[in-house]
């Protein structure tokens, strides 16, 4: 599992920087081209009536969710993807692949304290993703877990503190303190960072600095796959530019390189997911980062920088009722 990883990264080469503002996004360019994809995306299978997403029962679960796979191809959710509508919004815990004609229960974060009521039987994709800082302690939280106990739970007090910080910085208003309420607020300050911003042929993934420190890396399994994504992905990092615009740019952080190369020999630990395919978490003094290897393919991986002021992602246990040993496992 581990050479498959090494694999994939030795394919992978940075392209040339794209500016606006104090947003860099570097593109992840393939040097080989992807085979056919085998799974859908999140909004097709939505969108197509080939899959579901509800609450668990009729009280519901916060952390917990229930997908029903009705079509004939596995589906791919990816980690901070958001769904809303239902009893509240949610922010998906880990990659996940459901396989085919499967209902299955999926680990889930709350990011919409205030609303805990039905608005809708079933969820929606939104627009939206997560934003980096929020999935970088979220990441966190669920890796410290999955260390300890066998369970992909999230720190959700800390999730929900994410939020509240993030709207108090933003001067953002949500009577359900609801994350995406804050994209809504930003739309049209968005579209000066993401206007005309397209994936380039080939291209698998991002490395996004703001401020010039390093801020978030996605990287999926094929390039239709990021181009599906693309929208929702440059907003959540154009969400994160406006927030520290006019902020001083950091001369000192890690180069584009630096970052890749030490992301690339960082060695990851697996784990079973809860669909298809493996799990595998990476840890450093620097960086945190997740994804999904499945059918010896790398379907994605995302990296954070931990961070180290008092909103660290650092990423409390779950609590006793959820505990249940795990220690991963590396492959020599």
């Amino acid at each position: 599992m581990e050479q498959v990883l090494k694999k994939r990264f030795e394919t992978l080469r940075l392209g040339e920087p794209w500016v606006r503002e104090n947003l860099t996004l570097i593109p992840i360019m393939a040097e080989q081209g992807s085979g056919p994809r085998y799974y859908e995306m999140l909004d097709e299978a939505l969108q197509g009536g080939r899959l579901e997403a509800r609450e668990t029962s009729e009280g519901g679960s916060v952390n917990q969710i229930k997908v029903i796979n009705k079509g004939d191809k596995p589906v791919l959710i990816l980690d901070g993807e958001e769904l809303v509508g239902a009893k509240q919004n949610r922010l998906v815990n880990a990659t996940l692949l459901i396989a085919a004609q499967v209902e299955l229960v999926i680990p889930v974060s709350c990011v919409e304290r205030g609303r805990w009521h039905h608005t809708s039987a079933a969820f929606s994709s939104s627009e939206v993703f997560g934003y980096s800082r929020l999935r970088g302690q979220k990441a966190a939280g669920v890796t410290a877990n999955l260390r300890m106990y066998e369970v992909f739970a999230s720190d959700q007090r800390a999730v929900w503190e994410e939020i509240d910080r993030k709207q108090a910085a933003m001067g953002s208003h949500s009577a359900t303190a609801a994350m995406h309420d804050m994209f809504v607020d930003y739309e049209a300050e968005m579209e000066k960072y993401t206007a005309g911003v397209e994936t380039l042929p080939g291209q698998v993934g991002v490395m996004v600095f703001v401020n010039g420190s390093f801020n978030c890396l996605d990287i999926l399994g094929h390039s239709d796959a990021l181009s599906r994504l693309w929208s929702k992905l440059i907003k959540s990092y154009a969400m994160e530019a406006l927030e520290v615009r006019g902020d001083k740019p950091s001369y000192k952080a890690p180069q584009p390189e630096q970052v890749w190369q030490q992301l690339c020999q960082a060695r990851p630990v697996f784990y079973k997911s809860p669909g298809l395919g493996t799990d595998f978490r990476i840890q450093t003094d620097s960086y945190i980062g997740a994804g999904l290897i499945d059918s010896e393919q790398v379907l994605h991986f995302s990296a954070f920088p931990v961070m180290n002021d008092t909103n660290a992602v650092e990423g409390r246990i779950a609590r006793p009722s959820r505990r249940r040993r795990n220690q991963g496992y590396y492959l020599d």
